[in-house]
């Protein structure tokens, strides 16, 4: 009971301060304004009635623009957040890790779009990403490294090959820039977010970024790589912002 008075009371709070916070700056806009002077000499009743309905949409829409740049200042996780993400995580609240990412605005955007992209496929999708994977790799599969159980068991890789198709596709759908994206999975490749499985130079490189096990019920989960028991990983993610800027000098002298 306790739990839930709490959230109800959390969310109930955040309502009234969005509330207030625009509430305040309408008073403040109508007050600065001063609907009441400066009519103009000769005006119709109707233009003066008109006259001051505008005044007060103004004073909202400032308002509303206020509020707007409230909540992506103040709350980008809470706006970024989707059901169907997985990150964040707990552990990425780690204050040097959310420091380095907060000034990553496409870190989480990037992130999820990467591990959603295939988390699903079954069927068809899937074994059509196999079958792009042994076209450059063969039958190589991923092996669980030495401290991970049942490391003598494989299983396919989760992955993505980045030509012009999956580069349309995700600047369409997230619509960041394909330069940004390139920078983004640079730097997640060097962290040791994803694997490089093959460079094909102009047919693009072939990265993993995690692998599928069959649960019990013979249904395949996708595991990501991007995981709080690596530490390297970890330490990279709080240099992500400087390894993002340090690609974009490099395409720049290209």
């Amino acid at each position: 009971m306790k739990k839930q008075i709490r959230y109800r009371d959390s969310i109930e709070m955040l309502s009234e301060d969005f509330f207030n916070l625009w509430k305040n700056r309408i008073s403040m806009e109508l007050e600065r304004v001063k609907i009441e002077v400066d009519e103009p000499e000769f005006a119709t009743e109707e233009y003066l009635i008109f006259m001051k309905k505008a005044t007060i949409v103004k004073a909202a829409y400032k308002a509303a623009k206020t509020l707007q740049a409230h909540i992506e200042t103040n709350h980008r996780d809470e706006l970024n957040f989707s059901k169907e993400n997985s990150f964040p995580r707990k552990w990425m609240e780690n204050p040097k890790i959310k420091t380095a990412t907060d000034r990553c605005p496409a870190f989480y955007i990037i992130l999820n779009y990467i591990n959603n992209r295939n988390r699903r496929w079954r069927g068809e999708e899937y074994r059509n990403m196999i079958a792009e994977a042994k076209s450059f790799i063969g039958d190589v599969k991923y092996k669980k490294k030495n401290n991970e159980t049942n490391r003598n068991r494989k299983h396919d890789y989760s992955t993505f090959l980045t030509n012009n198709a999956f580069y349309k596709t995700m600047t369409k759908e997230t619509s960041l820039s394909k330069n940004t994206i390139q920078r983004y999975i640079a730097a997640f490749e060097h962290i040791g977010y994803l694997e490089l499985l093959h460079d094909g130079k102009n047919k693009g490189r072939l990265y993993a970024d995690g692998f599928f096990v069959e649960n019990p019920d013979n249904k395949k989960r996708k595991i990501s790589f991007m995981i709080e028991s690596n530490v390297s990983l970890k330490k990279g993610l709080e240099k992500l912002p400087e390894l993002i800027n340090s690609y974009q000098r490099l395409n720049k002298e290209k």
